[in-house]
């Protein structure tokens, strides 16, 4: 009489994405099944999924439901490595194995009765000798780690983006490496992570698997120590590489201040969801405002932070803000916002020294010789004078937010709807000021108390 069976094969890593391992493992179990009567009427493999104690083998989970359910008499697997690699799931395997008296055959290996005390010993015992060759490989490649750390050698998975092997040695990419340094001049000369991410997928640019950049992917590139040329082991410098510098350190070292200040998400507009937050002003203390939610999050309002002098309804303060900005915009004058006769290399020396003073306060903050209070206020006054030079030197160079309400025959409303939400928050900062003035306690919502002053 044949056998009701199930034929279970895994693969820890498939790297080229065609599940070639497994395509080996499944004929095996195919002449296993012929020579042992055993009628094969469930398939299972788990791909690319490696014996990693949080990684969930879906395929695994239907087999031991299968099992359970009485369906099958045996399992076929290649070898124990493949059927169960941790103690998790050895148990359960035989824990339903037991109450169903199931066998496992191996192509190579022994049959393993689950029904006898003998049968689930062997089993148990394979089990412990899958982990400790587990924990015995870990500890090797540990070790090659930190050898090949002090050796000042590079090693990777997946290649990373500027850099090669040829030759046994590894050289850099001239196309990926030139791209990445002209990246960070722009981040570190005032460039948003978004915005940079923006022109680099523009540009056709992606990751070396083919992937788009993402803000967390440029911001990780940039301040990886390799590209300056170090080594590090779990975060700790270890020594200087064998490969070919891509960013100076002192470039490295300039990012790393910019894209570490805690006030870079707001500055930058990254992570913002809502128009006026961080924009808007308290009409009290002077301090930003930022949305948050109220009523149990059935409501959101703009919020002096963190003294609460005053709060507005957000639907109600965007309206105005809006509606003041685009009647702006929609009068005849709106090229000369774009402030043609400037003096760019004034307002750049400006610039750079503003960013220098700023990064010299989050310094001072980090090294405790200033409060953090009183650091990020100063930062906060910097970076607001800063904003005003930026858009200053945007308009002069043609690369002004407002260029595209400029063009012959723009409706400003329209051009308006079609921009997102960093992009009209741009054309807000580059016009006005907003402040939100105090109204009488419990007065209903006064638009005049919404004061929208204009930029130069």
């Amino acid at each position: 009489m044949r056998l009701r069976g199930a034929r279970y094969a895994r693969q820890s890593e498939d790297r080229t994405g065609e599940g070639d391992a497994i395509d080996r493992q499944l004929p095996m179990l195919e002449d296993l099944a012929e020579r042992r009567d055993v009628d094969i009427l469930f398939s299972f493999a788990d791909n690319d999924i490696s014996a990693k104690g949080h990684m969930r083998r879906p395929d695994f989970e239907k087999m031991l439901r299968v099992i359970d359910g009485g369906q099958v008499d045996v399992i076929l697997a290649v070898d124990w490595y493949r059927l169960s690699r941790n103690r998790r799931e050895s148990v359960q395997l035989l824990e339903v194995g037991q109450k169903r008296s199931l066998k496992i055959m191996l192509a190579k290996g022994s049959d393993i009765d689950l029904s006898t005390p003998g049968g689930r010993l062997v089993a148990g015992l394979l089990a412990e000798v899958s982990r400790n060759e587990i924990d015995v490989k870990a500890e090797r490649q540990k070790d090659a780690n930190v050898q090949r750390a002090q050796r000042g050698q590079m090693g990777w998975t997946r290649r990373p983006f500027g850099y090669d092997r040829a030759g046994g040695k590894i050289r850099a990419v001239p196309a990926e490496a030139k791209l990445l340094r002209a990246t960070a001049r722009r981040v570190a000369g005032g460039m948003s992570l978004a915005e940079a991410v923006r022109t680099l997928n523009a540009a056709g640019s992606t990751s070396t698997v083919g992937k788009p950049w993402n803000v967390t992917s440029l911001k990780r590139a940039l301040l990886n120590p390799r590209y300056a040329g170090r080594v590090t082991y779990n975060g700790v410098d270890i020594t200087g590489g064998s490969w070919p510098v891509i960013l100076k350190p002192e470039m490295q070292e300039q990012l790393r201040v910019k894209l570490t200040d805690p006030g870079r998400l707001l500055h930058n507009g990254i992570g913002v969801k809502y128009l006026l937050s961080g924009i808007c002003l308290c009409g009290k203390c002077g301090k930003k405002m930022f949305a948050t939610s109220v009523t149990h999050g059935e409501r959101m309002v703009y919020r002096c932070m963190p003294s609460g002098h005053l709060q507005r309804g957000m639907d109600d303060v965007d309206e105005v803000v809006e509606e003041t900005i685009l009647q702006r915009l929609e009068r005849p004058d709106v090229a000369a916002l774009l402030l043609p006769d400037v003096d760019v290399d004034r307002l750049r020396a400006e610039a750079v020294d503003l960013r220098q003073r700023r990064d010299a306060i989050v310094r001072m903050i980090a090294d405790g010789l200033t409060s953090p209070a009183e650091g990020r206020a100063q930062a906060e006054k910097l970076t607001t004078d800063l904003s005003g030079i930026d858009g200053q030197v945007a308009a002069a160079l043609g690369d002004s937010p407002l260029t595209p309400f400029t063009a012959e025959h723009a409706s400003a409303r329209a051009v308006w709807m079609g921009l997102d939400l960093l992009q009209q928050r741009a054309v807000i900062l580059a016009l006005a000021d907003v402040t939100i003035l105090p109204q009488g306690k419990g007065a209903s919502f006064d638009p005049d108390a919404i004061a929208v002053t204009w930029k130069g």
